[in-house]
């Protein structure tokens, strides 16, 4: 009798604590809502409070360590913020593309209470399931955003961090209890970032290199692609000569030989 108590109590804490990796959930072929949340509890969740720790020693200490040193803000790392900028903001264009019509749904079905209180298959639909929990897992990543500023000596202000490491764990423990209220926060969070991310990289030259494509694009759809009529160089040459320059230039070289 105590060996099968003993082994049940074994049994018990092994399914509990079943070691979930975080490709499992990603490259399921299936959207898996318990091994899911076996992972976030299990896992993801412990985890998210020692990286906000760290995190927040980087941003005390990651500073005075770069007091004394020059800053790092060449065209190099402008080039990597702006792939990183861009990268966060299509991830988030596209995650508020999959979530926003869930919300719109509930919020035409059930009212505004109704999405705030009723998750319903929020969390068990395969779209807002998935995606709902990737966003949770950009929010490390997105850590590295401070990291940039600390390395380029910009001002890392309270707000910046505060909501950084809040938004991080916030909503790891959310999804987690599969709170629903949460499909507003996500909403509303990747669409500010699709915009955000993207100013961003605009303001670091991409909007020059913007308009030097534009450019390029008009002038080679001009010269090679846009339909000609077949008096195009005749119209060319005649205004060449109109405007006297040719005309005259040649007349001079013509009484010059003469001479």
């Amino acid at each position: 009798m105590d060996t099968l108590i003993h082994q049940t109590l074994l049994d018990v804490k092994s399914n509990n604590h079943t070691d979930i990796r975080i490709s499992e959930v990603l490259f399921s072929p299936a959207w898996d809502l318990e091994r899911t949340t076996k992972f976030m509890q299990n896992i993801w969740v412990p985890f998210a409070y020692k990286l906000t720790v760290a995190y927040l020693c980087i941003v005390y200490f990651g500073q005075k360590w770069m007091s004394t040193r020059r800053a790092v803000d060449n065209g190099t790392m402008n080039v990597v913020l702006a792939l990183w900028n861009f990268g966060f903001s299509f991830f988030s264009g596209y995650a508020a593309w999959c979530l926003l019509p869930e919300l719109l749904h509930i919020i035409e079905r059930r009212g505004f209470i109704g999405s705030y209180c009723d998750n319903a298959n929020y969390y068990t639909d395969p779209i807002t399931g998935f995606w709902g929990w990737m966003f949770v897992m950009s929010k490390a990543p997105e850590l590295g955003d401070t990291l940039f500023l600390i390395l380029r000596k910009r001002p890392v202000i309270f707000l910046h961090w505060y909501h950084h490491a809040l938004t991080f764990i916030y909503a790891t423990i959310t999804y987690a209890e599969r709170q629903a209220w949460c499909r507003w926060s996500l909403a509303l969070n990747l669409t500010v970032h699709t915009v955000m991310y993207f100013w961003n990289v605009l303001t670091l030259g991409a909007l020059m290199y913007l308009s030097y494509l534009y450019l390029f694009g008009q002038f080679f759809y001009n010269a090679y692609i846009s339909p000609k009529d077949k008096d195009y160089k005749t119209r060319i040459i005649d205004t060449n000569i109109s405007n006297g320059s040719l005309k005259n230039g040649t007349n001079n070289l013509i009484n010059k030989k003469e001479r």
